[in-house]
């Protein structure tokens, strides 16, 4: 028999569908029944990737970065991370260059290549950093505080598209689930980058 995994589980109805592979899966219903103490059943299929809750997790973040990139690129001629960067800086303010990749969600390698063509383009504006001349700060230009309030217009209504399913009290309640697993998630990463290795730390900015 298979032991039923910990942590993610398989959302309300017990029997959800799985559209890439239209079949259904059992789900609350067999972690329920376990944990009830009432036996397990030897047809439960043996638990897979989709059981995780970081797999369904990129799947999403995959699709919303095609979804955006199809909205976003052929009208204002940006890529997501270009978008990412500039609606970013715009609740920042003026920051350095690792503050705005923290605040992203990317490496500053790869903020580093984003924010200088963004530069280029007369989107963002550098200065001397006063507390460290080793740095530079960033900030939006006009024409990019311009950009980012048009693009973010746009974003909004394709967050409404994407979330049409869910009462207001459902949206709150998901975004705050989802800041509560980034703050347990970042203790994690923090975790386990001061146990990797110079070589393992490298190896982030190929991923």
């Amino acid at each position: 028999m298979n032991k039923p995994k910990q942590g993610w589980t398989r959302s309300s109805p017990a029997f959800e569908r799985d559209a890439s592979r239209g079949q259904d899966r059992p789900g609350v219903a067999r972690d329920h029944a376990l944990h009830a103490g009432q036996g397990g059943h030897d047809d439960w299929p043996a638990p897979d990737i989709r059981d995780l809750f970081s797999f369904e997790l990129q799947r999403l973040a995959g699709l919303s970065t095609r979804i955006a990139t199809l909205s976003i690129r052929p009208k204002y001629g940006l890529t997501t991370r270009e978008w990412r960067a500039l609606a970013v800086l715009k609740y920042l303010g003026t920051v350095p260059l690792q503050e705005l990749a923290k605040h992203s969600g990317l490496l500053k390698s790869q903020m580093s290549r984003t924010v200088s063509g963004l530069i280029d383009r007369g989107y963002i504006q550098k200065a001397a950093n006063p507390e460290d001349g080793r740095s530079i700060l960033l900030r939006l230009s006009p024409e990019g505080l311009a950009l980012s309030e048009q693009v973010l217009d746009d974003s909004f209504e394709r967050n409404e598209q994407m979330l049409g399913s869910l009462s207001n009290a459902e949206r709150q309640m998901l975004v705050e689930l989802m800041r509560r697993v980034i703050r347990t998630s970042s203790t994690y990463f923090h975790d386990l980058k001061q146990l990797a290795t110079p070589s393992d730390l490298d190896q982030l900015d190929e991923e």
